[in-house]
């Protein structure tokens, strides 16, 4: 979150008009095995930063399932079998 705050105080130095989008990460596994907790948990505070700090946001975290998503991402060829990488189906719905 410092970093993404970091970037937006710079932009907004450059111009306070500044139209900002921020994108969530895409849901993932961790070490392909467990659900990525931790895009989970950033995710959820860019949500609730973007009001503060007006920036819009593109919820692709939610929009492709969450953490509850990883199962059916794989399933419907989105998601790769490393559970980490989205195939060119699933970086192409993302493009969408």
């Amino acid at each position: 979150m410092a970093q993404l705050n970091l970037f937006i105080q710079k932009a907004k130095a450059q111009n306070m008009n500044v139209e900002i989008l921020i994108t969530t990460p895409q849901p993932s596994q961790f070490q392909k095995k467990n659900p990525n907790e931790i895009v989970a948990d950033y995710s959820q505070k860019i949500i609730e930063k973007a009001s503060q700090e007006n920036y819009a946001v593109w919820d692709m975290f939610g929009q492709l399932g969450g953490i509850r998503g990883l199962l059916k991402n794989k399933k419907d060829g989105i998601l790769s079998q490393d559970g980490v990488h989205y195939t060119v189906k699933g970086y192409e719905k993302q493009g969408r």
